[in-house]
């Protein structure tokens, strides 16, 4: 008669005990950065959420006769948020312009309302005025803040534009 003998369930749940923890260590080794860098992507637009608004109370949101559109933009945000840069969007049926704006920058036909090429963003509390000098005529502008990341956040406001009194 052979004595063969097995392993002693001790050892056995031992075994599948080691194997299990390697095994969750291992998947959480993989998963824990790829989550951290998924959820930190996904939250970066949610700080700048209303972070700018036009100045509805301003009298530089019109458009004069010869399609000079007038808009003005409060910061509306935190002061530690590092807000860099926005994104304005004019559009009508046809045709749509995007200019993007951040500290220092100039864009064609997009200017501060004091004549300047160099834009400069609303800091926390602060209004700027833009002026646009374009051929098109726009019925729609919206606002979109730029993540850190230059990923485009969800629209923060939508403008109806009047007719400018001269």
């Amino acid at each position: 008669m052979s004595k063969k003998r097995g392993i002693s369930t001790v050892i056995a749940t031992v075994l599948i005990l080691l194997i299990t923890v390697s095994a969750i260590g291992l998947l959480a080794s993989i998963i824990v950065p790829f989550t951290k860098d998924k959820l930190e992507s996904s939250t970066e637009c949610v700080t700048l959420i209303d972070s700018l608004k036009f100045d509805t109370d301003s009298a530089y949101n019109c458009v004069s006769a010869n399609n000079t559109y007038y808009l003005s933009i409060k910061g509306n945000y935190d002061k530690s948020l590092n807000l860099s840069s926005f994104a304005i969007l004019f559009s009508n049926q046809n045709t749509s312009k995007k200019i993007t704006v951040a500290d220092n920058s100039n864009a064609s036909e997009f200017f501060m309302l004091s004549g300047s090429s160099q834009l400069t963003i609303p800091k926390s509390g602060e209004i700027r005025s833009y002026k646009l000098i374009q051929q098109n005529t726009f019925d729609a502008i919206e606002l979109y803040p730029l993540a850190a990341s230059g990923r485009i956040c969800d629209k923060s406001d939508t403008l109806s534009l009047g007719v400018c009194i001269s």
